[in-house]
């Protein structure tokens, strides 16, 4: 007993990792994402992301989103967009570098702001899954770039189906995810399959949060279709 009464002592004397005002881990996260889409010989889509999602101290994150989507009678096509959310200044910023442009407003919708994805506490992330559907079932454990994650999926199993391993140390955040949907032949014609290739914890690079001085400045795209958004539901809360 004297034992425990000890670990337990120094457990509760030991220094919180770093994380955010409202308890999330800091961490830099990078996924790749792949998916097909087939609807016949001439309706034949691939596309390909790679993306980093860090969250810093002070509550401040960023996405920074690189993709390509191909065709099968066009081109190739690339895009890169950065999300970011500034604690210091309580502002949003949108870059799109394929533009070189560059956005700041203010929050204007509920997850502009960072947002728990779990209550505290959940183990198993039953919480969590809520953010993907209600019909989701624990379907056993999995690790996933070195962390031990909570296996949830859905599906029929012969026209649909669907999986995601999300981690209940960081939050619930999803680690892997996986989709695919057939037709009455039972071929494939939707497929996505997201990976994590690396997680760090810890306070991420200061360099992923680096704001171009050379974009021009323009309205977030977004802003106004937000807006009315908002306004339209406004009621329904």
């Amino acid at each position: 007993m004297l034992m425990l009464a000890f670990l337990l002592q120094a457990l509760q004397a030991a220094p919180i990792g770093c994380q955010t005002p409202i308890g999330i881990p800091c961490s830099t996260i990078r996924y790749e994402t792949r998916q097909w889409v087939v609807g016949g010989l001439t309706r034949l889509a691939y596309f390909t992301s790679s993306s980093t999602a860090a969250t810093r101290s002070d509550g401040s994150r960023v996405s920074i989103d690189a993709s390509e989507a191909y065709g099968m009678l066009r081109d190739s096509r690339k895009t890169g967009v950065t999300f970011m959310y500034m604690a210091s200044g309580d502002r949003v910023i949108r870059i799109d570098h394929e533009r070189r442009t560059i956005s700041y407003r203010q929050p204007i919708i509920w997850h502009d702001r960072p947002y728990r994805r779990s209550k505290h506490g959940d183990a198993t992330c039953a919480t969590g899954i809520l953010h993907q559907g209600t019909d989701f079932k624990l379907a056993g454990d999995g690790v996933i770039a070195g962390i031990p994650t909570k296996k949830w999926d859905r599906g029929d199993g012969l026209f649909w189906y669907e999986e995601s391993y999300l981690a209940p140390s960081l939050d619930c955040a999803v680690l892997k995810h996986y989709v695919v949907r057939r037709n009455r032949l039972l071929i494939p014609t939707f497929i996505t399959s997201m990976e994590v290739v690396s997680v760090r914890l810890g306070e991420p690079d200061a360099g992923l949060f680096d704001i171009p001085v050379n974009y021009q400045e323009v309205k977030d795209p977004m802003e106004d279709r937000l807006r009315e958004f908002v306004a339209r539901n406004k009621g329904l809360r």
